[in-house]
């Protein structure tokens, strides 16, 4: 059985918003929106833009064991009451709809990381590192990732993360952050 995805926000007064697929006319498998332009993951992108989140993916298979930031864990017990809650969700609007990606980033700081997005080919699918990295639950079910680096599915799962235009400029930062962008935005297979 396929495996159905939401994305669930936390800002960082702990006050959740979700984010489901269905709202954008998409597939809730995590392979069939994971994927640059992608209408649904632009309404999650637009909400973290400048506003740290702590982000989640979350499979409705997974299970306690599967969070890696077990912060996160009692209040995965919400999830079904989440989701249900229309009070919270984040729905399509104009300006959520559409994202320019090239020259921007998307910085993680809990793991002091970033990664760019970069489009290597308009006319061709590419995948969003953003549903992967945050995915809570992958590998058990239909429509999960399966490929290279599949080991690191869920790595960025409950940490604070913002889409920003441009880099922090300060000695901090340059000491401190990684660029991921060759191993996660292009680091993953398409299926």
């Amino acid at each position: 059985m396929g495996q159905y995805y939401t994305a669930i926000l936390l800002d960082e007064q702990n006050q959740p918003s979700t984010c489901s697929p269905y709202d954008f006319d998409n597939g809730s498998k995590l392979m069939e929106h994971s994927y640059i332009a992608n209408n649904f993951v632009n309404a999650v992108l637009a909400e973290i833009q400048d506003a740290p989140h702590r982000v989640y993916w979350l499979g409705d298979y997974a299970e306690d064991k599967h969070f890696r930031n077990q912060e996160f864990v009692l209040t995965s017990k919400r999830f079904g009451e989440l989701t249900k809650n229309e009070s919270i969700r984040i729905q399509p609007t104009p300006a959520n709809q559409t994202w320019i990606y090239d020259g921007f980033y998307a910085i993680n700081l809990d793991k002091r990381e970033y990664v760019k997005f970069e489009i290597n080919n308009p006319h061709e699918y590419q995948i969003n590192p953003l549903p992967l990295l945050t995915a809570v639950g992958n590998g058990e079910g239909g429509g999960d990732y399966a490929g290279v680096n599949e080991d690191i599915v869920g790595i960025w799962a409950g940490n604070y993360i913002y889409i920003t235009k441009q880099l922090p400029v300060d000695k901090e930062f340059e000491e401190e952050f990684q660029d991921k962008t060759k191993e996660y935005l292009f680091g993953f297979d398409l299926c």
